[in-house]
């Protein structure tokens, strides 16, 4: 496939090595933790009343974690891993 050149080493690599791919894992819990955290600070007013804001927007940060990690990849060199959007 395509020729990926990582931006901190210049290092060329095939951009459909799975190797390469950042965990869908640690995507999905970064999302997830950084939209707790934003969401701690409102509240929503559901169906039910007023809710705390932090499930719900966990849930959509890791769900938008999960769905967009496909879009970096890591450098396979030695002393760089250095982690790029493509």
């Amino acid at each position: 496939m395509a020729n990926i050149t990582c931006p901190k080493c210049s290092q060329s690599f095939d951009s459909s090595d799975p190797r390469q791919y950042v965990g869908r894992k640690e995507a999905t819990v970064a999302g997830g933790v950084a939209g707790g955290y934003a969401g701690s600070f409102f509240g929503l007013a559901g169906f039910f009343g007023a809710i705390a804001g932090t499930l719900p927007c966990a849930v959509v940060g890791a769900t938008v974690g999960y769905l967009t990690v496909s879009n970096f990849r890591r450098c396979p060199g030695r002393k760089c891993g250095h982690v790029f959007k493509i």
